[in-house]
């Protein structure tokens, strides 16, 4: 079997701000308030998004996927767009199994990984 989890190469970002640098419009607060509430919010969403595949609650899996699904997008975290879609897909189909696991594994890598880079180059000073 062949892992799921992408490698990134040392100096890999797994998120692009452009667009959060366009809607802060150089506003430096806005963009670290911004970058705070993701980072925030995105661990919270992994963990709800793991306790509704263990509980088998498709319909909190498929709410979370969609809720996060936009994010992604705002924050260009391009690896892991079809991922979500399965997900918020498989969910809706109240389907489990080995295609949802590696979804869920491998959005939640890229995720935490997100969530890391953000930190240390933005946030930790």
């Amino acid at each position: 079997m062949t892992p799921l989890i992408p490698t990134v190469r040392e100096g890999e970002k797994l998120f692009d701000l452009s667009l959060i640098e366009k809607f802060c419009r150089g506003n430096e607060v806005t963009r670290e308030k911004m970058i705070r509430s993701f980072t925030s919010s995105i661990p919270l969403a992994l963990v709800e998004l793991h306790q509704a595949y263990l509980k088998k609650d498709f319909s909190k899996l498929q709410t979370t996927a969609h809720r996060i699904k936009p994010t992604l997008g705002f924050y260009a975290i391009v690896k892991i767009e079809k991922e979500i879609q399965r997900i918020e897909s498989l969910a809706k189909e109240c389907r489990s199994g080995e295609e949802l696991e590696k979804a869920l594994e491998k959005t939640s890598w890229v995720l935490q990984q997100v969530v890391s880079q953000m930190q240390d180059t933005y946030l930790i000073k």
